[in-house]
């Protein structure tokens, strides 16, 4: 999820230091043949869905993944997308096929699983650490590492299915349910986290009328719930990585368009559309954008990634057909 995940260039020297005392730090050590010379866990990340550590030993440096036992489901964002597409980020397990598959479909690094570990009823996995730093902000950034994820999200978008759901496919529902089931998770959102904003009640109604005028979704693909710069990592002028993939789901790509209008400024979308462009057509947007900003709104999506709470452009109308 957003602001969650924090990043780290690579290292030169590492001093050896006394890792502090961490939950679940004593069993890190099991995954490594090495001595653990230093630990980090990053910021930001306490409340999120697995807990995650920055491994050093003398041969390898890692990040380690934890299942969670945690009620990260009070959380809207969580509990919408567990609600609608049946996903639980608390297993890291998934972790590995997702990342092997979602690699195969891109130029994009992403980091694969080395090794797991199973430990008094906790799964443990251990990752590449990849080199970069996750921009603040995809406004204002170089075209080159705007149309690389364009690129990137047009190849991950290259794959079509039939249903939607968790990424892997576990718990998959037909395409023409995702209507209801988007206004029931929504209903469901402001039951349990809005319930008394009458405003929320009223545009749930005409968000429910809306559905019946949507031509059908056919098709899904990999889609990043949680679309944010914190998940990437670049290097330079250029996009370097994927480095957090626990929120991709199966869903319809045009809720990738309507996260990443928050996200860009006008020259940031003329330089994705463009690159997207040479793989995809961007789908139209215009008459589904009020149900997905209000979805996201109800996710809390627009306060991780616009703290003014601005109404996004509608950046992406002059590509899509």
């Amino acid at each position: 999820m957003v602001g969650r995940a924090m990043m780290y260039a690579s290292r030169s020297m590492l001093p050896v230091a006394k890792p502090p005392p961490m939950d679940g730090y004593m069993n890190l050590q099991l995954l490594f043949n090495d001595p653990i010379i230093h630990v980090e866990q990053p910021s930001g990340i306490h409340d999120g869905p697995a807990a995650l550590w920055v491994v050093t030993t003398e041969c390898e440096h890692a990040v380690v993944r934890r299942d969670r036992q945690i009620e990260v489901f009070a959380q809207p964002f969580w509990f919408g997308c567990r609600r609608l597409f049946a996903l639980d980020p608390t297993n890291v397990i998934p972790i590995a096929a997702l990342n092997h598959t979602l690699a195969r479909l891109t130029h994009t690094r992403i980091p694969q699983v080395r090794r797991s570990l199973l430990l008094e009823g906790q799964h443990y996995v251990l990752l590449d650490h990849l080199p970069g730093i996750a921009p603040r902000s995809f406004a204002y950034q170089p075209r080159d590492l705007i149309a690389d994820l364009g690129r990137t999200v047009a190849e991950l978008h290259s794959r079509y299915f039939y249903y939607y759901g968790d990424a892997l496919g576990r718990r998959r529902f037909a395409m023409p349910t995702f209507y209801p089931r988007l206004i029931g998770t929504a209903e469901a959102l402001i039951g349990r986290f809005y319930q008394n904003d009458p405003m929320l009640h009223a545009e749930l109604d005409q968000m429910r009328a809306l559905t019946s005028q949507l031509p059908e979704i056919e098709t899904a693909t990999y889609i990043m719930a949680d679309m944010a710069p914190a998940q990437f990592l670049c290097a330079g002028i250029h996009l370097a990585a994927i480095h957090d993939t626990e929120a991709y789901v199966l869903g319809p790509r045009e809720l990738d368009f309507i996260m990443l209008e928050y996200l860009l400024d006008a020259a940031g979308a003329r330089a994705f559309a463009e690159s997207y462009c040479q793989f995809h057509r961007i789908p139209p947007l215009t008459a589904i954008r009020p149900l997905y900003r209000f979805f996201l709104q109800l996710l809390g999506f627009g306060r991780w990634v616009s703290p003014a709470a601005h109404t996004p452009q509608p950046l992406f109308d002059a590509w899509s057909h």
